[in-house]
């Protein structure tokens, strides 16, 4: 169960930070980097692989359901479920801060400089011990 700080215990919430603060072993960052470069090859296949692998789960579809998240959903928390509700309009409002708008400009004849920004497809999100792996469109 997530621990709830109040958003003006700031003394709470700094001493709860520091309890997490920790060095993350170089065996550590070896172990996922590997992770993260077999789902980044493998796709699909490879969180099938990886759940059977940690979870000891064998999933037919990796991914979930739209029905299956608000089903599941509906069984939280309401005030946990507004809590994230609010946590999701603060990122997006921060995030639009920083929406890049395409620019060009031709520096001399035929020479082009500039950049586009391009929106990414989905996002995948593994939860350990859960066994599902969630692939949200964006």
């Amino acid at each position: 169960m997530l621990k709830t700080i109040g958003k003006d215990d700031r003394a709470e919430l700094k001493a709860y930070l520091q309890s997490r603060a920790y060095e993350i072993s170089p065996d550590m960052l070896v172990k996922t980097s590997s992770i993260i470069e077999k789902v980044r090859s493998g796709k699909n296949q490879a969180l099938h692989d990886l759940t059977l692998q940690f979870d000891r789960i064998d999933l037919d579809d990796p991914i979930v359901s739209n029905e299956e998240l608000e089903e599941q959903a509906a069984k939280a928390d309401p005030q946990f479920v507004a809590a994230m509700q609010e946590a999701a309009q603060n990122i997006l409002a921060y995030h639009e801060t920083q929406v890049q708008t395409p620019q060009s400009l031709e520096k001399e004849d035929g020479v082009y400089l500039g950049w586009r920004v391009l929106p990414l497809d989905a996002v995948g999100i593994y939860v350990p011990g859960v066994g599902r792996s969630i692939l949200l469109p964006y």
